[in-house]
């Protein structure tokens, strides 16, 4: 059964960030202030109100995603354990991850009822939980 589009992209993606680095760190490039690579998880969330099945769905996907680009921030980092590369994988995930808890705090808040609220905390919380917590036993410095 051949994989997923999906998979194939992440898995061509990571054979590129990893396999064509250069020998010497490259500096970062900024724009507004934020480093290129965390802009795409930095821009602006959504702006319509959680008051339809499809709006709580699609705001629901943003959270996944950067829950996946959190999870990939952290590999990286965890990857680049003893390199030259490791402090910046870290503040990669670091930064990954604080959007991803903001995202899925901001639709909790969001969320129109107690009910729906307590729903997604049972399905999802614990997910969120334990990529804090994974983010937590990363080292801090690598030297």
């Amino acid at each position: 059964m051949p994989l997923p589009r999906f998979a194939l992209l992440r898995t061509h993606i990571h054979m590129v960030t990893r396999v064509q680095r250069p020998a010497v760190q490259p500096k970062l490039l900024f724009f507004k202030g934020q480093p290129l690579r965390t802009l795409t998880t930095t821009l602006p969330c959504r702006s319509q109100p959680l008051d339809s099945k499809e709006n709580m769905e699609a705001a629901m996907n943003e959270v996944e995603d950067l829950f996946g680009v959190a999870k990939d921030e952290m590999e990286y980092a965890e990857e680049s354990h003893g390199s030259v590369y490791y402090q910046e994988d870290y503040d990669g995930a670091k930064q990954a991850v604080q959007d991803c808890l903001d995202a899925y705090d901001g639709f909790l808040k969001d969320l129109p009822s107690d009910e729906l609220r307590n729903e997604v905390q049972a399905k999802v919380g614990m997910k969120i939980k334990e990529l804090k917590m994974a983010f937590d036993a990363l080292p801090l410095d690598d030297h």
